[in-house]
C-alpha cells in the first residue's frame, strides 16, 4: 500500500445517539422500556488540507443513507446479521439518521459489524474499517465495535470513517464484493473471466457496461457505476464484481453489453469483438438475489464446448401424473444400465457419485417450465434437465381440441416461465441445459395439445412469444413424438442424441 493512498483518507466521525433529537421525530415514542432507539449523527472533519490537490480526494456528494450491520457475538460470520438501510437528512449541518424501527433494540452489548455512508446513486461514500484490513491504523478503533447499551441511558458512540476508493476496496477489510454485491437494492452484478488467445490464459477482466431500453440498443440507460476495478492481490491482480442500480423493470426488458477492455495489470490485449450482449428482466434480477454467488458470470472468449464430467447433475423429471406410467420402468432402467455404463467414466467410476449426480425424478405436477428450472433448486456444479411429459392439463393448457397458440395463458405457466428465464439470465454460459422430451401418448387430445404447447415455446408463436416462450434460449433443446413404454435402448439414444446436438461429446 502506498503511503500517498493513506495519507488522503478523509476521517468522518460519526455519533451513534441512543434517542431521536430531531423535531420531526419529536412525537416517536416506545412502550417498552427495555428499547434503545438508535440515531447516528455524522460530523466530517475538514480534509486534510495539504493533500488537496491530490486526484484521490474524497468525493464532494451529499450522503443518502447508511448500511449498518450489527451482532450479539464478535466473531459473528457475515451471514449471522442482516444489513439494515437507514436514510440520512442534513439537520442543522449534521448528517443525522431518520427514525427506523429497525434500530429500536433491547439493551444489551452489541458489536458494530458493517457501516458504509452510501450517496443518492447507490455509490459508497465512506467505510469504517475493519480490524485485519490495510486502513485498520488509520481510525482508533475498527470494527468490530463494542457497543454497550443500557436503559435510560443516552451515551454518544463515535465511529470513524474513510473515504471510499473503489480501487482499494480490500484494505477495509471487508469480505471480498461485500460492497458491491449486498448494499445496492434492485441490482444487477456482473463478473466477467476473459481468455486471450495470445497469452492462452485466463484472467479476470476490466470490463464496463452499457444498458438500454430498446432492443436496437439506441436509448441508453444512465448508470450510477459502469465500469469495476481492479486491484493487486500480492503478485496477481483482482476483478471487482460489477454492480449497478435499476429501477423496476415490471415486464419491461433492458438490453446490456458488457465490454472487454485493457487494463495496465493484466496481460491480455483485448479486441474490438470482446463483448457479450444480454438481456436483463426483473426477473432476473430477483433470482440473482436469492442466488449463491450473487451475480450473472459471463466468461468471454473462453471454450464454448459444453462438458459432462464429475461435477454435472443430471435429473431426468419424469411425469407420474398417471397417464405415462409404462415409461417409467424403461427410464430408470435405462439410468441404472445403459447410461451408467456410457457415463461412469465420467464420474470417476464412482457409482455412489453417479447415483448421487443422475436421477430419475418422479413429478406429477405436470409443469414444464418448473422442471427446466430445476423446481427452484440450485445444486452445486453445472446441471442438465431431461424432461419427458405427455401433457400439462390446467398447469399450462386445456383438454378442449380448441385450445391453441392464442388461448390465455395460465397463471401458473407464467410464474414459472419467469421464473426460468430469470434463472437462465445468471447462469454461466455452458453450466445448464434443458430438453424437453415430448411424449406423444396415443388416442389423447391432452397429448395432442402438450405438442403444440411444446411448439409454441420453441418458436415463440402467439401467446408464447418473446418473454413468454423461449424461442430466444439455445441451451433448451426439444425432441418430439416420443414413443411411451419403449425399451431402454430406446431413450437413451434419445439422450444421447440430443446431447450431442446441444455440443456435447458423448
Amino acid at each position: 500500500m502506498r503511503n500517498f493512498k493513506l495519507s488522503v483518507a478523509c476521517v468522518a466521525i460519526f455519533a451513534m445517539i441512543f434517542t431521536s433529537c430531531s423535531k420531526d421525530e419529536a412525537e416517536v415514542s416506545s412502550t417498552d422500556l427495555e428499547t434503545v432507539q438508535l440515531t447516528f449523527r455524522s460530523l466530517l472533519n475538514s480534509f486534510n488540507q495539504q493533500n488537496k490537490q491530490s486526484d484521490m480526494e474524497c468525493r464532494e456528494v451529499e450522503p443518502a443513507y447508511v448500511m449498518l450491520g450489527w451482532s450479539t457475538a464478535e466473531d459473528a460470520e457475515e451471514s449471522d446479521y442482516d444489513l439494515v438501510e437507514v436514510g440520512l437528512v442534513n439537520n442543522g449541518g449534521s448528517w443525522e439518521t431518520t427514525y427506523s424501527e429497525e434500530l429500536a433494540v433491547p439493551a444489551g452489548t452489541y458489536y458494530l459489524q458493517h457501516f458504509a455512508v452510501y450517496d443518492a446513486g447507490d455509490q459508497v461514500l465512506w467505510v469504517a474499517p475493519r480490524e485485519g484490513g490495510a486502513f485498520e491504523p488509520e481510525v482508533s478503533d475498527a470494527l468490530p465495535m463494542t457497543i454497550e447499551l443500557a436503559t435510560g441511558t443516552k451515551p454518544y458512540i463515535d465511529v470513524d470513517v474513510l473515504c471510499y476508493y473503489a480501487r482499494e476496496e480490500a484494505a477495509y477489510g471487508y469480505p471480498f464484493f461485500d460492497f458491491d454485491v449486498i448494499e445496492v437494492e434492485n441490482s444487477y452484478c456482473v463478473f466477467i473471466n476473459y481468455c486471450d488467445d495470445e497469452t492462452g490464459r485466463e484472467y479476470p477482466a476490466y470490463f464496463n457496461i452499457d444498458v438500454y431500453s430498446d432492443e436496437a440498443m439506441t436509448e441508453e440507460v444512465v448508470l450510477n457505476n459502469d465500469t469495476n476495478s481492479i486491484t493487486m492481490a500480492g503478485e496477481w491482480p483482482s476483478a471487482s464484481v460489477l454492480c449497478f442500480a435499476l429501477p423496476d423493470l415490471g415486464d419491461e426488458t433492458y438490453y446490456a453489453r458488457v465490454t472487454v477492455m485493457d487494463h495496465e495489470d493484466l496481460d491480455y490485449t483485448a479486441d474490438a469483438g470482446d463483448y457479450y450482449d444480454f438481456e436483463i428482466t426483473q426477473a432476473s434480477i430477483t433470482a440473482l438475489e436469492s442466488q449463491e454467488p450473487g451475480y450473472h458470470h459471463i466468461r468471454i472468449g473462453c471454450n464454448s464446448t459444453p462438458e459432462i464430467n464429475a461435477d454435472t447433475n443430471i435429473y431426468i423429471y419424469f411425469d407420474s401424473s398417471g397417464s405415462m406410467n409404462t415409461t417409467l420402468y424403461p427410464l430408470q432402467e435405462m439410468r441404472n444400465t445403459l447410461l451408467r455404463a456410457a457415463l461412469i467414466g465420467l464420474y470417476n467410476n464412482d457409482d455412489a457419485l453417479y447415483d448421487e449426480k443422475v436421477q430419475v425424478i418422479s413429478d406429477p405436477s405436470e409443469r414444464t417450465m418448473h422442471f427446466l428450472n430445476l423446481r427452484g433448486e440450485s445444486p452445486s456444479g453445472n446441471s442438465i434437465a431431461l424432461i419427458f411429459q405427455d401433457e400439462a392439463v390446467y398447469s399450462y393448457t386445456d383438454w378442449v381440441t380448441t385450445w391453441g397458440e392464442n388461448s390465455t395463458r395460465t397463471a401458473t405457466y407464467d410464474a414459472d416461465i419467469t421464473a426460468l428465464r430469470g434463472r437462465l439470465a445468471t447462469w454461466p454460459s455452458n453450466s445448464y441445459n434443458g430438453i424437453i422430451f415430448q411424449v406423444a401418448t396415443p388416442n389423447s387430445p391432452d397429448a395432442e395439445n402438450f405438442a403444440k404447447f411444446v411448439s409454441y415455446v420453441e418458436n415463440g408463436t402467439g401467446n408464447y412469444a418473446g418473454a413468454y416462450g423461449l424461442s430466444d434460449k439455445s441451451e433448451i433443446g426439444y425432441v418430439y413424438d416420443v414413443n411411451p413404454g419403449d425399451s431402454p435402448a430406446y431413450y437413451e439414444g434419445l439422450i444421447v442424441s440430443a446431447l450431442q446436438s446441444l455440443g456435447y461429446s458423448l
